[in-house]
């Protein structure tokens, strides 16, 4: 005989054996939600790339169990490719920074088809021009990433041609790079003053799903090396490499200052000049105030002896008539 609290074990394990099944998780409980995807984790459920892990971590995003996604390395976006697409889809934060990507990876194509995304941080992903036309070139007019307004451009290598393209994302309000990148002006931005960086931080059960990939990606390669022979692996070179790689993990690099460009606000006086109908409310607003009692100073008006010249010439016209 079962207790409440093992039945309800029961019921999280079987939801987590069939997450893939779930069409929606908007409205549900969060604590089950919670436990029945951290059980999914536990029992390597979402531990392989393929449409049930997709289709369970899009579920999950749809109903906001995470906004903010934060690659750690390539190996698990490569690794993990279609299971990714589904993590992203509705995610609003996004960022690559350090994932050496190239102008023909995938990812790049599959960016501009997460609708959500609000902030998109490449910096230092050895993109240049090409691969970044893959990224914002399908945005123009905002027919794709709608929300897009902030763009982390840091430490690229990109032209001012590129950059003046930037003008057709009505969307884009911010664009930032390194101070040391000299970036030159481009058209539609200007530089600010006080850049303002955004931070990504994964949440508690994007973390958990990555360390699981890291550690299932680990424990791949380990049994890939076992198998392989270990005469190329001595006793020295062991060594020199824990040297090389304790070296490196003491190496602290000091966080570079950033440049922000923000885009310019047209002028109201254009939109009044262009809009037949702003122009014609502005001869009205004229015409106003020319009535008496107002303090705007009117027309000026005529001198009394031209009035009177006037009205004999009309008396004279009268009487010819007659």
């Amino acid at each position: 005989m079962y207790d409440a609290s093992s039945l309800l074990d029961l019921c999280i394990d079987f939801c987590a054996k069939n997450i893939h099944f779930i069409d929606c998780m908007i409205g549900f409980p969060e604590d089950f939600a919670v436990k029945i995807f951290e059980r999914a984790i536990n029992l390597k459920v979402l531990a392989s790339d393929n449409d049930n892990t997709k289709q369970a971590l899009r579920v999950y995003s749809e109903a906001g169990y995470y906004r903010e996604v934060k690659f750690p390395n390539l190996l698990l976006i490569n690794q993990y490719e279609l299971s990714i697409q589904g993590l992203m889809e509705f995610t609003e934060k996004l960022d690559l920074t350090n994932i050496c990507l190239d102008d023909h990876h995938d990812l790049l194509i599959q960016i501009p088809e997460c609708r959500n995304i609000k902030v998109l941080i490449l910096q230092s992903t050895n993109l240049t021009d090409k691969g970044l036309k893959k990224v914002t070139y399908p945005c123009f007019g905002a027919k794709k990433l709608p929300s897009l307004h902030y763009l982390d451009l840091s430490g690229l290598q990109v032209t001012s041609k590129y950059l003046n393209t930037l003008r057709h994302l009505p969307q884009l309000k911010s664009v930032l790079f390194y101070s040391s990148d000299k970036i030159p002006s481009f058209l539609a931005f200007r530089l600010t003053q006080r850049p303002h960086v955004e931070k990504v931080l994964n949440g508690s059960l994007v973390t958990k799903l990555f360390l699981h990939w890291l550690k299932q990606l680990s424990q791949e390669r380990k049994k890939v090396l076992e198998e392989k022979s270990s005469a190329s692996s001595s006793f020295y070179t062991s060594n020199a490499a824990g040297g090389r790689d304790s070296a490196k993990s003491f190496a602290v690099k000091a966080p570079k200052s950033k440049a922000m460009f923000e885009r310019i606000q047209e002028p109201k006086t254009a939109l009044h000049a262009t809009n037949p109908l702003l122009s014609t409310s502005t001869n009205v607003s004229r015409k106003r105030s020319y009535e008496p009692g107002n303090c705007i100073v009117g027309p000026r008006k005529p001198k009394q002896a031209k009035l009177a010249l006037d009205v004999e010439n009309i008396e004279q016209m009268l009487d010819s008539c007659d």
